[in-house]
């Protein structure tokens, strides 16, 4: 997404600001500092000369002086205590600050490709059901034929989910620690990409060689294993539970509590 000039400018502005505060707050310490420092020298300068400062102040004028001075010294010090507290608490508030809003972008991050993850996993279940009801045609010699149209249709499907998959493999792993502590989520995802792109193969490999005019097909054999009966298909262990197990290792990130 393209920035607009405003969206540009803004992070510059917040940056010249902050650098502005804590500029002026390095001045104003340096000052308080400085003059607390010739309040104290002046202090300790009236003690050492305390006749000679009496005699030429008085009494009263000499405490005075003194006082004020010590005021000084006492405020300035006091001062520079609670600048240097309240520095330290907005460091720490903006370290907290800093650590929240990057806990919630990767937990959104997470959140992203578990519902990615979802949908691609439904939406592949649902073209096999659609090729099982509507592509199978179940002829009394008892060999298979699938409806030409709808396994075009579903296998154009299938590829949008395998390279769907392709591009998630890619991503996570250029998101860093995103997933780090779930080292069996990428091989996972691998595994199904595979399974996937065998289907894509051989969809490459009939189309081809399909007549024209034709509007059936023999069922290829990966196809075939794709639709089979559910216990005895490699749809189980190729699809089925590595997505499954993809989904609970980023779901575990998702609900482990924070670091």
């Amino acid at each position: 997404m393209r920035l607009t000039s405003v969206e540009q400018v803004a992070p510059l502005m917040l940056i010249t600001i902050d650098d502005l505060k804590r500029s002026l707050s390095r001045r104003l310490t340096y000052a308080l500092a400085s003059g607390a420092l010739i309040a104290v020298a002046a202090a300790a300068t009236l003690i050492i000369w305390h006749e000679s400062t009496t005699r030429a102040l008085g009494i009263e004028g000499y405490k005075t002086l003194l006082q004020l001075l010590l005021v000084v010294v006492l405020g300035g010090g006091v001062s520079l205590l609670y600048q240097a507290f309240n520095r330290q608490a907005e460091l720490q508030a903006e370290r907290l600050r800093l650590a929240e809003g990057r806990a919630t972008a990767i937990r959104e991050t997470r959140q992203r490709y578990l519902a990615e993850l979802v949908v691609l996993y439904n939406a592949v279940k649902r073209s096999r059901r659609l090729l099982r009801a509507r592509a199978q045609i179940h002829t009394t010699a008892g060999d298979g034929r699938l409806r030409l149209a709808t396994y075009d249709e579903q296998l154009q499907l299938l590829l949008d989910a395998q390279l769907g998959l392709e591009l998630m493999i890619r991503t996570m792993n250029a998101e860093g620690e995103v997933f780090d502590g779930v080292p069996q989520l990428v091989p996972s995802l691998k595994s199904t990409e595979k399974y996937l792109r065998e289907l894509i193969t051989e969809y490459e490999a009939v189309m081809p060689r399909v007549q024209p005019g034709a509007t059936e097909i023999t069922t290829p054999p990966k196809l075939a294993d794709f639709i089979g009966p559910y216990e005895h298909s490699e749809f189980r262990p190729g699809f089925i539970r590595p997505v499954q197990a993809a989904m609970a290792a980023v779901e575990s990130l998702i609900t482990a509590p924070p670091a």
